[in-house]
């Protein structure tokens, strides 16, 4: 949303930010795999827990975030008021998520909001004469979009092949849940 809804009432347009993230959580490790010499698991020391099994180190980044915010508009006709975003109306107290993520299956439940105009006409009896043509009531940026969940881990460990040379072998997964990032769903 780029402009003023209104430039004669400013308060339309109170709400956070296009970019407020409330909350972000990012947890970065990296810890010694409990096997081999020395640990509790497989801890003898014969060859095969001493060579295989020890030293490997796991290490990783999780990321959790919040959605950012949008807001549900209607159709911008009704106002005749060019430049202007036409807030819905907001008819149910609690905006249900749904959580999909195409035309079938949207991300929020569209029947908790209205055309103002539509319901107008519809709180006058359909009558056309007594409706006054107005913003909603959905206000500014008062729904929050997908939120965000990666889970990027590596595991590692060094073989010594001589005093100077060395192996390393390493795995490493980038989004390994293989979780989706969308961006805000259609608003209108």
């Amino acid at each position: 949303m780029g402009g003023v809804a209104d430039p004669r009432n400013l308060a339309l347009d109170y709400g956070p930010s296009n970019f407020d993230i409330r909350h972000r959580a990012v947890f970065v490790y990296a810890v010694d795999a409990p096997m081999g010499p020395g640990h509790r698991l497989f801890g003898s020391n014969n060859i095969f827990n001493r060579e295989l099994l020890g030293g490997w180190n796991i290490s990783g980044i999780t990321t959790l975030q919040s959605g950012t915010p949008f807001t549900v508009t209607g159709s911008a006709s009704s106002l005749s008021a060019s430049g202007s975003t036409q807030f819905a109306d907001k008819i149910a107290s609690k905006v249900q998520i749904l959580g999909g993520h195409d035309s079938a299956h949207p991300y929020f439940n569209t029947a908790n909001f209205a055309d103002p105009s539509v319901a107008e006409l519809a709180a006058a009896g359909g009558v056309k004469a007594n409706v006054v043509d107005r913003f909603g009531t959905a206000g500014r940026n008062s729904v929050r979009g997908p939120g965000l969940f990666n889970l990027s881990t590596s595991v590692a460990r060094t073989f010594e092949i001589t005093e100077r040379y060395s192996l390393v072998f390493r795995g490493e997964a980038f989004n390994l849940t293989n979780t989706p990032s969308f961006s805000n769903p259609g608003s209108s």
